[in-house]
């Protein structure tokens, strides 16, 4: 398994650190169980948001099933055809863990083959560029 990630520093993201990471952990791991052998995240500041790409070169997802795969219990290999465990909440719960920060979760067919699963976050206003996830608004009222 081959794993790239590109993404430019010196920037601020407004996003709650525990659940980016489970978002970023979730479609790691999809990419690992229902990709291919490559896997890239790459990442680009656009207008007032970062988004962040997580692509992978396997077989990708009809485009009958690109929205259903965001519903809850849905997985598109059932039964005995499944090669990997799992019950279809991992991407439901990520896409409604990146609209509570701000952003937005989607998927999109890649050419010739192959899925990119994209995330957008609010970037930060910052006079001063450095490189760290700021606390969501409320795991900041939690810590005071």
């Amino acid at each position: 398994m081959e794993f790239d990630i590109a993404i430019p520093g010196e920037l601020t993201v407004h996003a709650d650190p525990v659940r980016l990471r489970q978002v970023l952990r979730n479609l790691l791991e999809n990419a690992l169980k229902y990709g291919g052998d490559q896997v890239l995240v790459d990442g680009n500041a656009e207008g007032d948001f970062f988004r962040i790409v997580v692509t992978d070169n396997g077989p990708g997802v009809p485009e009958s099933d690109k929205e259903r795969i965001f519903d809850h219990f849905e997985q598109l290999t059932k039964g005995d055809s499944r090669v990997s465990q799992g019950v279809g909440l991992g991407l439901p719960i990520a896409r409604k863990l990146v609209r509570a920060m701000g952003g937005d979760l989607w998927y999109e067919a890649r050419f010739p083959t192959g899925s990119r699963f994209a995330f957008t976050l609010p970037m930060g206003k910052s006079s001063q560029p450095r490189v760290e996830v700021a606390p969501s608004s409320t795991e900041a009222a939690a810590s005071t």
